[in-house]
């Protein structure tokens, strides 16, 4: 094993960083041991919602449109865990 390889127990599975980040936004990244990142993603995703929802109101209900949006944030972050998970496996990314 060299040192760029993590360890076997270090290993991560990149299809459970996608489905815990799927189903709970930044899960997947803090599972991968990026714990800033992971905040990011969540706080985003919520500050996201929440301004959606105010310029829905604001409209009266016409920004309701934007709500599609928020299904676009667990899709980018699944597939970013997933990536980053193989990165980390593969030595090109330090958790």
């Amino acid at each position: 094993m060299s040192e760029s390889q993590p360890s076997r127990g270090s290993e991560k599975q990149p299809v459970l960083s996608a489905v815990l980040s799927f189903v709970l936004v930044g899960a997947g990244q803090v599972y991968n041991g990026q714990v800033i990142r992971g905040v990011a993603w969540f706080g985003t995703t919520v500050l996201s919602g929440l301004l959606i929802g105010v310029v829905a109101v604001l409209t009266l209900g016409i920004g309701a449109i934007l709500l599609p949006l928020l299904f676009v944030f667990p899709l980018a972050a699944a597939v970013d865990a997933y990536l980053q998970a193989q990165k980390i496996n593969a030595g090109e990314v330090v958790p």
